[in-house]
């Protein structure tokens, strides 16, 4: 395993390639509703869960090829990684069985024609994602970044160009036609690189892999109901078509979140590799203070920028779903909150903290899932389900921060001033962007949405952090290249 490049380097690859990936999805995102009514819109989210809760199916086999390869590899013990990658191909295969089946079978029992097909679709849809989800893993593991970087431009672009003519023509059928087909180049592209590797066993090995996956995927798992428990309570409670709605923010917060993912994915395999070579955790100090703080400041920017134009492209592009721009907002600074957590996150697990990071997982579970119930069920709408999620989002993140920086740092001094420092970045742009449209739409007398508010609000909020902006920008991308991390 070597690093051929630095890790902001890897990271920006990263940006361009999935940011492409995620403009054409937030384009496509703004386009498909034009040709679907929201309640086929929200069942479109529908069948998006169902795919995603399928993807953590794996028992934790790929998240322990993700983080033990690296440890292996910088240990100097090569074909122990190898034995790993060839058995946890083996049993990501095998846990794929009963999934495939259950959806064939769900398919053939359902009388329903529409829900059949969506089973079906599914049925190769599931092991599609896997196996990209396996060669991800394998390719990070490796920090063979520009195959992920090129793989994930490339298909978007493919699937991009199949799915926009595919729903105009024959509408939801259309659009599930199109994403099963377009997902099989990314799988050959990364499989092709690298990413895919011949089955093997090793008894041994494997429960090794299970041993340290397992606890893995349940804190992933618990960690995807936590982001969707939000979606997955509105949904119960006011049905298909304000999960239409909500589904435009969910829409922008994944574009946003890419940012600080995308960062922590860069420096994952560094993190395990540093580890494997000194097993100190003070030495894995320095990915809690520069590039952090650096992803903060930019993720920051972004969502402030998504706050202050959302009224208006919403508003003119697809009215009809204005209902969810509150919530959108919101969920625009909420998704980089979460996201900038994840360096933390990496380095918690690196550490092996796997297992006492469940509970924590579970209690914010419960508490965003009450909390989204409670508001629902008193009748104050999508907008203060989008509000629970940011302020429980806000406290994971300082947790995480706080029992990392504890974990890395032998001096604690100044620890809950950087936490301090970290959040504001994150909810000061997006929070100025919010009350500069509120207050120029009083003024005016007019809507969030129209033009001339954004003609007055968009110049006010650059005058007011275009000069902090451009120091703060030019000093996270400083931080994160000048990391020899």
């Amino acid at each position: 395993m070597v690093a051929t490049n630095s890790p902001f380097k890897d990271a920006l690859r990263l940006w361009m390639a999935l940011g492409l990936a995620q403009l054409l999805s937030l384009v496509r995102g703004f386009w498909v509703p034009h040709f679907l009514t929201p309640a086929d819109y929200g069942l479109l989210g529908t069948i998006l869960l169902i795919q995603s809760y399928s993807a953590y199916l794996h028992l934790g086999v790929l998240y322990a090829l993700s983080r033990e390869v690296p440890l292996e590899i910088a240990r100097g013990n090569y074909d122990l990684a190898q034995s790993i990658s060839r058995t946890a191909m083996t049993l990501n295969l095998i846990l794929l069985i009963p999934l495939i089946l259950g959806c064939v079978i769900t398919a053939l029992v359902i009388p329903d024609p529409q829900t059949s097909l969506i089973f079906i679709v599914l049925s190769m849809l599931i092991p599609l994602s896997r196996l990209e989800f396996y060669s991800d893993n394998q390719l990070k593991s490796h920090m063979r970044m520009g195959v992920i970087s090129t793989a994930s431009s490339l298909g978007a672009v493919i699937s991009f160009a199949m799915i926009i003519p595919a729903v105009w023509l024959w509408g939801l059928p259309g659009a599930l036609g199109a994403m099963l087909v377009s997902a099989i180049y990314p799988v050959l592209h990364k499989g092709l690189g690298g990413g895919l590797v011949a089955p093997g066993w090793d008894s041994k090995v494997a429960r090794r892999v299970l041993g340290i996956g397992f606890p893995l995927f349940l804190l992933n798992f618990s960690g995807f109901l936590f982001l969707v428990a939000d979606r997955t309570t509105i949904l119960s409670i006011l049905g298909k078509e304000a999960l239409g709605y909500y589904t435009i923010g969910v829409v922008v917060a994944g574009f946003l979140t890419l940012i600080p993912v995308n960062l922590a994915f860069a420096f994952s395999p560094r993190i395990l590799a540093r580890y494997g070579k000194t097993n100190d955790p003070a030495s894995l100090g320095d990915y809690l203070h520069k590039p952090y703080q650096g992803s903060a400041i930019i993720s920051g920017l972004a969502a402030g920028g998504a706050v202050i134009l959302l009224p208006t492209v919403l508003g003119n592009l697809l009215p009809v779903y204005l209902p969810g721009l509150g919530a959108a907002m919101v969920a625009a600074v909420a998704a980089v909150m979460i996201g900038v957590v994840s360096l933390p996150n990496e380095v918690l697990i690196t550490l092996g903290r796997q297992k006492l990071m469940i509970p924590l997982k579970l209690v914010t579970l419960v508490l965003a899932a009450a909390g989204d119930w409670f508001v629902l069920t008193s009748g104050w709408g999508l907008v203060a389900v989008a509000c629970i999620n940011l302020i429980v989002y806000s406290a994971y993140t300082a947790w995480l921060t706080i029992w990392a920086e504890r974990l890395t740092s032998s001096a604690h001094k100044g620890i809950w001033w950087r936490l301090l420092l970290t959040e504001a970045r994150v909810l000061l742009p997006g929070a100025l962007a919010a009350l500069l449209l509120w207050g120029t739409s009083t003024a005016l007398g007019n809507g969030l949405s129209d033009w001339l508010t954004l003609a007055i609000a968009l110049p006010l909020w650059l005058a007011l952090t275009l000069p902090w902006s451009l120091w703060l920008l030019r000093d996270g991308i400083r931080l994160l290249k000048g990391s020899e991390l």
